[in-house]
């Protein structure tokens, strides 16, 4: 008994961690390729519950400092639209 419950609380605990990783990711100071690679590992980290592309796009883009490369994106983003 203990150890299904100890189970069912587990998954449940790594799976929020991974999520709540994932929405609290930001480039800071990092190079972007730094960022890319830790947002990349964090995503195939949450596989039991996908968040949708839509979310993990704007997570990405909102976590990208402020300067060209975010610029760009943005002006990429507008012209796939």
């Amino acid at each position: 008994m203990e150890q299904e419950l100890r189970s069912t609380f587990l998954l449940a605990s790594v799976a929020y961690r991974h999520r709540s990783s994932f929405l609290r990711c930001k480039q800071s100071k990092r190079s972007l390729q730094d960022y890319v690679i830790e947002h990349h590992n964090l995503e195939a980290a949450m596989t039991g519950a996908p968040l949708s592309e839509d979310v993990k796009v704007t997570v990405f883009m909102d976590g990208v400092r402020t300067g060209p490369v975010r610029t760009e994106l943005f002006r990429a983003s507008a012209q796939d639209l």
